[in-house]
């Protein structure tokens, strides 16, 4: 009884030491992404949607929390009122300022020839407003950039540390590959 005893708290302590590992996790400002691919396709025109969905399920040891679209849009119109004169960078860092996000993240996206290319860049809020080196993703397929993409900003831009890379990608790779028959 006393072995079967000792197990069991083994077993309960290394289920709560297990369970206080800490968890990044990183409020973001996504302000959606220019489509500059001049391509009309309404697949393409729920590209930000898409990615906001794959950065708000994201799992592993990384927490993205992203304001909503709607909440985004009312804190963009406020930052446009107190700074009318702001670009939108300045009003989206002022807009990420009002609710505390950790990060504003703004970008585009085109296709040349076969190519498919993503440029985002990340300014964080406590840095000193600078953006770090900017994201460039390239593709033979437009899904490629948005399975891509949180592993990028996640552990270039938002100092998620290297070890933790393969955790954090595992679940997103792949995400999309079903879809790459369409470019």
């Amino acid at each position: 009884m006393k072995s079967l005893m000792f197990i069991i708290m083994i077993l309960i302590i290394s289920t709560s030491c297990y369970a206080q590992e800490s968890q990044e996790s990183y409020t973001l400002l996504l302000l959606d992404f220019e489509d500059k691919s001049g391509i009309e396709n309404p697949l393409l025109a729920q590209f930000n949607n898409t990615l906001s969905f794959v950065l708000s399920r994201q799992t592993g040891p990384v927490q993205v929390r992203l304001i909503p679209t709607s909440d985004r849009n009312a804190l963009l119109a406020r930052a446009a009122n107190m700074q009318p004169d702001g670009t939108l960078i300045e009003r989206g860092l002022l807009a990420a300022e009002l609710v505390d996000a950790d990060a504003l993240v703004i970008g585009s996206y085109t296709k040349q020839g076969e190519q498919w290319s993503l440029q985002a860049e990340v300014y964080h809020r406590r840095e000193g407003r600078k953006a770090r080196q900017p994201i460039q993703i390239q593709g033979d397929s437009f899904y490629k950039l948005l399975d891509d993409f949180p592993a990028h900003l996640l552990v270039h831009n938002l100092s998620v540390h290297q070890n933790r890379r393969n955790k954090l990608a595992a679940p997103i790779l792949g995400i999309f590959d079903m879809f790459y028959f369409y470019q």
